[in-house]
């Protein structure tokens, strides 16, 4: 039974029909899970579909840690496509302060003042990224455009970067060149 609703969802999301996905998804969860509600409101927000993508919102009951953090993105999401970027960036620090993973600092920095931008990220290189060179940290940079603070936290770390893997090296090597970064792209070659 359970291969049949798998079938019958990826079908409904290869299709992007939320509405089909919805039926089937809580047909196999008729008590309507946190998790279950937030994938729905997930394909329904990937179809532009704002207002459904809310009211599945509204029906998860207390996130916790299993499922805030996506229940936490989705919301931010929401708030940003109705324009409501004040209310989106208060969530997003939220979402960063209780979850602070490269990805939502990435998003948060896109959108507050490069005062705040910069505490965010002095604060993240400090306390979270840790003493040894931080790969993520690093994409992290790359993606946000930070190429002066980039060349100071590889400058910083240039021993490691000569013992990293060569498929790491590659990676940043390609990241950079395609910033058009060649002289941070040496450092990688």
């Amino acid at each position: 039974e359970d291969y049949v609703f798998k079938a019958l969802r990826d079908m409904a999301d290869g299709l992007s029909d939320p509405e089909y996905f919805e039926k089937v998804c809580f047909l196999q969860d008729p008590d309507r899970s946190n998790a279950t509600c937030i994938d729905v409101a997930n394909a329904y927000f990937l179809t532009g579909d704002i207002a459904d993508t809310e009211r599945l919102l509204r029906e998860v009951r207390d996130p916790n840690a299993k499922d805030e953090e996506e229940f936490l993105d989705l919301s931010i999401a929401c708030l940003f496509k109705q324009n409501k970027k004040s209310e989106a960036v208060r969530l997003a620090e939220t979402l960063y302060g209780k979850y602070p993973k490269e990805f939502h600092l990435a998003r948060l920095c896109q959108f507050v003042s490069a005062g705040r931008r910069a505490t965010l990220l002095n604060e993240h290189e400090k306390y979270r990224a840790g003493d040894f060179f931080n790969r993520d940290f690093t994409d992290l940079l790359i993606a946000i455009e930070e190429f002066p603070r980039l060349k100071d936290y590889l400058g910083r770390h240039a021993k490691e970067l000569a013992e990293l893997p060569a498929d790491a090296k590659a990676h940043f090597e390609n990241r950079l060149t395609e910033a058009k970064q060649p002289e941070l792209a040496k450092l990688f070659a």
